[in-house]
């Protein structure tokens, strides 16, 4: 099915009204939550930028490329994250990759441990059949450990779920969930292993359920740039009539991390 514009613009309206909830409530909290005693300013904001790249001549001609960006501003008990990636490859100058998507995502902490969050995030990814999917999440977060090894948070939401399809496929909307769990085990100074686990059942229709998981390893090289190596699988049991179930991703990336700027 051919994209809407007029699902476009319901998009981005929900964009730009989590963004105008949340930084004005940000801001004032940020006042509020201001110490008292002057002391060294941490950094209030983070910047990461992942490219990667692969090409190949001769008796092969392939080719690949990726990018992911992700930024994260933190107001003390609040915080808002964007991210946007890109994945597109050839095979003898033939498209056999393309998939690209963004998101957002805001919390507010109730106490150490619990925060409630809302979200948009949104994905193309024509060689799954899907000319866009778009989830809505509002939901709580529970930090589980926070420790200086280990970390690990599960996140619980209702999701409202609208689907766009490539060809003659009627679109679709359902309200469903998200589960999921995220953990960051700090192998050395230099050294990273992050997992992200979620789960999305269909509320409408039981079986159409989906599973994503992540795997990447991160190694710093310098103050400013590191190396990650990433795997991902995605499995849809009910997926579009003539693709597959099961979708996996190997990435290897150079990673820019641009000093955080000091809070005001």
């Amino acid at each position: 099915m051919s994209f809407q514009p007029i699902s476009l613009r319901s998009l981005w309206g929900a964009i730009l009204i989590l963004a105008l909830a949340a930084i004005p409530s940000t801001y004032l909290g940020a006042q509020e939550d201001a110490p008292a005693e002057e002391g060294p300013a941490e950094p209030d904001w983070t910047f990461d930028l992942g490219l990667s790249y692969l090409a190949t001549t001769g008796n092969s001609d392939t080719s690949s490329g990726g990018l992911k960006a992700a930024a994260t501003k933190d107001w003390g008990a609040r915080d808002l994250e964007v991210g946007a990636f890109f994945l597109r490859a050839e095979d003898d100058n033939e498209t056999t990759v393309e998939r690209y998507g963004a998101g957002i995502t805001g919390a507010r902490a109730l106490n150490e441990r619990w925060s409630v969050t809302a979200g948009w995030a949104g994905v193309k990814d024509r060689f799954s059949g899907i000319d866009l999917r778009s989830v809505l999440s509002v939901g709580v977060k529970w930090m589980t450990v926070d420790s200086q090894r280990w970390t690990l948070d599960s996140l619980a939401s209702l999701t409202w779920t609208s689907e766009e399809f490539e060809g003659n496929i009627p679109s679709d909307d359902y309200l469903g969930a998200l589960l999921g769990v995220n953990s960051v085990w700090k192998i050395s100074p230099a050294a990273d292993l992050s997992t992200k686990v979620t789960y999305f059942p269909n509320f409408d229709q039981s079986e159409d359920y989906r599973f994503e998981g992540d795997l990447a390893l991160t190694t710093k090289i310098s103050a400013s740039w590191a190396l990650a190596l990433g795997y991902q699988v995605r499995y849809d049991n009910l997926p579009v009539p003539g693709f597959e179930k099961t979708d996996t991703a190997t990435t290897a990336s150079l990673v820019l991390k641009l000093p955080g700027v000091a809070a005001q």
